[in-house]
């Protein structure tokens, strides 16, 4: 039976913050943004990046203004901050109250992550592979649909952190690589678990779910 929508889609998107400084990760998160927009008017979405509390923003999208937010959550030692990705877990596990970014996760459809692109890998080290896998685990921790963007898998060099981002992709509602070399490495990631319903490659994007649609079919 199909159901009528009767609120908007609301997302969280991680690993696309635009004050990262790198010009390439901006332009990312200016396109994910625009193709969402582009998919769904109606859209709510909720971008985390590394300023304080929640903020809003906008850009234009033809002859009219999409409006989204902005809100803090990183990886930081200073636990007690709200936009601490282990304040942001616990307060959303205590219901979100007085946490911008605990809310927003509770509330959402589904978080998207797309990890900067090409950062889901261990090459960077080990401090920098947590600082993008926390956003997913917290993700799965609070039970939302998780949902990887196109992006590059791997390599990983540590077999633990490998195991680590395997169970990540297992647990993911869908997992989507951004090239056939790519797709290669999520289906080892995948190995035994791989689906081809949920794990796919960039280069369908378009060509079979017209991005917006596949998107709401799968929420």
């Amino acid at each position: 039976m199909t159901h009528e929508r009767t609120k908007r889609t609301q997302l969280c998107l991680f690993g696309a913050a635009p004050d990262t400084g790198n010009l390439g990760v901006s332009a990312l998160s200016a396109a994910t943004l625009r193709g969402l927009a582009e998919a769904d008017p109606a859209i709510e979405v909720v971008v985390f990046d590394y300023g304080r509390g929640i903020r809003p923003a906008e850009f234009r999208l033809g002859d009219r203004q999409f409006s989204y937010r902005r809100c803090g959550g990183y990886a930081t030692r200073r636990l007690y901050r709200p936009e601490s990705l282990w304040n942001i877990r616990w307060s959303a596990e205590l219901g979100g109250a007085g946490n911008a970014g605990a809310r927003a996760i509770r509330m959402a459809d589904a978080v998207l992550d797309i990890s900067g692109g090409d950062s889901f890998t261990d090459l960077y080290g080990e401090k920098r592979f947590w600082d993008v896998a926390r956003p997913k685990l917290v993700a799965l921790a609070l039970g939302g649909p998780l949902i990887l963007l196109p992006q590059t898998y791997g390599p990983f060099r540590d077999e633990r952190l490998r195991q680590i981002a395997s169970r990540i992709v297992d647990r993911a509602k869908m997992a989507w690589a951004r090239d056939e070399h790519s797709f290669r490495s999520l289906r080892e990631l995948a190995g035994n678990h791989f689906d081809p319903a949920r794990q796919l490659c960039g280069s369908m994007w378009r060509s079979r779910c017209q991005a917006g649609s596949r998107l709401h079919c799968r929420l």
